[in-house]
C-alpha cells in the first residue's frame, strides 16, 4: 500500500540524536504504522551512525536506508530524500529534533485535505532536552493561508525550519532542480521551495498551532552568516516575484530580516572585535540601502564606540531581569489568591 506520509531523515554525525529522534516517531506512529515509510539518508557521516542504524534496523527492517560515499550538503541532501519519497506527503524532520507522542494522530487528519503545506508549530528545549525555553514559537490559533502573500508576511525565513513543514510530495516533484540548485550555496533551496509550493493557487496551506515538534536548540552548525542571512534571503525573497508574490509582500519579508535578525547581529558584532565593521558596512548596504531601518538604526550601531553597546547590554540584560523577577510575583501572587 502506498503510505501516506513519507519521514524522512537527513544526517550527519548526530549519532546520539538520531536514535532519539526516531524513538519519539516510534512511539508517535503506533496505530499507524501502515500509512508510514521513514527514509534516512546518511551524509557520509564520520561517528558511529552507520552501526547505531544497523542496531536500528533489526528492530525495524522496513526502514530505509541510504549513505552518501561524499558529503553532498544540507540543502542537496533534502533533495535527494524528497524524491525518494513515495508517500502522498512528506515531511523532512531534523535529525536532532524530536515529535511529540500525539503528533502524527493530529496530523494524519490534515493529510486528506487539499493542502499543499502543513506547517507545524514546535517547542524550544535545551540541547539536553532537561528544560523547554519556549512553549511555542509560531501563532496562537490554527489557519487556513489561502494567500500565499499573507503567509510569506506572517511566516518569513521561518519556514527554512524544515522539520516543522510538511508538504505535498507531488507538487515538489513538479519543481525544476536548476531552480532548486540555485539557491543551495545560498542555504534556502528548501526554503525556496516551500514558498513556490504554496503559491498553487489549486491548494491550500494549513497551520496547526498545537506544538508538533520539539527543538533542540545550540546544535546548529557554522555557516556563513552574510552570505545565507543577507544575500540568501534577499535572492530568495525577490525571486518569488515570477510566481505571484506582490512587491509588498516581498518588501516586508526583506524588511523583517533586516529588524529581526541583521540589526541584532550589529549589536553583537561590536561587542567582538574580530569583525571587519567596514566590511559588515558594505556588504549590507548593497542589500539595504533603500531601507530607512539601515540607516537610522543599523548605521548608528555599526559605527558607535564599542564602550557605548556595552552599556546598552548591560541595561537590556537588567531589563529582563527585573521582567523575570516581576513575573515571578505576578505568578505567586495570583496561586496566593486562587
Amino acid at each position: 500500500m502506498k503510505p501516506k506520509l513519507s519521514i524522512c531523515i537527513p544526517t550527519y554525525n548526530r549519532s546520539l540524536y538520531l536514535a532519539e529522534c526516531l524513538n519519539s516517531i516510534f512511539q508517535s506512529m503506533v496505530g499507524y504504522e501502515s500509512y508510514i515509510e521513514i527514509i534516512i539518508s546518511d551524509n557520509a557521516s564520520t561517528d558511529n551512525t552507520k552501526q547505531v542504524l544497523d542496531a536500528i534496523l533489526i528492530a525495524y527492517p522496513w526502514i530505509q536506508y541510504y549513505r552518501h560515499e561524499t558529503n553532498i550538503g544540507a540543502e542537496r541532501n533534502f533533495y535527494h530524500l524528497l524524491t525518494l519519497a513515495r508517500g502522498d506527503y512528506v515531511w523532512i524532520l531534523g535529525d536532532d529534533d524530536k515529535i511529540e507522542v500525539g503528533a502524527i494522530k493530529k496530523i494524519m487528519p490534515h493529510l486528506q485535505f487539499q493542502n499543499s503545506l502543513i506547517i507545524c508549530n514546535y517547542s524550544v528545549w535545551g540541547k539536553s532536552f532537561s528544560y523547554q525555553k519556549r512553549k511555542k514559537s509560531y501563532l496562537n490559533s490554527d489557519y487556513i493561508f489561502d494567500d500565499p502573500n499573507r503567509l510569506l508576511k506572517c511566516f518569513n525565513i521561518q519556514l527554512g525550519y524544515i522539520s516543522s513543514i510538511i508538504v505535498k510530495t507531488s507538487l515538489f516533484k513538479q519543481l525544476s532542480y536548476t531552480e532548486y540548485e540555485k539557491y543551495v550555496d545560498y542555504g534556502h533551496s528548501f526554503l525556496y521551495s516551500v514558498y513556490v509550493i504554496a503559491s498553487n493557487k489549486n491548494y491550500t496551506v494549513s497551520y496547526l498551532s498545537p506544538p508538533i515538534i520539539c527543538n533542540r536548540s545550540g546544535n546548529s552548525n557554522n555557516y556563513d552568516w552574510y552570505k545565507v542571512m543577507v544575500a540568501g534571503t534577499t535572492h530568495v525573497f525577490e525571486a518569488l516575484s515570477k510566481y505571484g508574490y506582490s512587491s509588498q509582500a516581498i518588501s516586508i519579508a526583506k524588511k523583517k530580516i533586516l529588524k529581526d535578525i541583521v540589526i541584532p547581529q550589529f549589536f553583537y558584532m561590536k561587542l567582538d572585535a574580530n569583525y571587519d565593521i567596514k566590511f559588515v558596512y558594505k556588504f549590507c548596504k548593497s542589500y539595504y540601502a533603500s531601507y530607512w531601518r539601515f540607516w537610522l538604526m543599523g548605521i548608528p550601531i555599526l559605527f558607535m564606540p564599542a564602550f557605548i553597546v556595552k552599556g546598552c547590554k548591560k541595561i537590556i540584560m537588567l531589563k529582563r531581569h527585573l521582567k523575570k523577577i516581576w513575573e515571578k510575583r505576578e505568578v505567586s501572587r495570583f496561586m496566593e489568591s486562587s
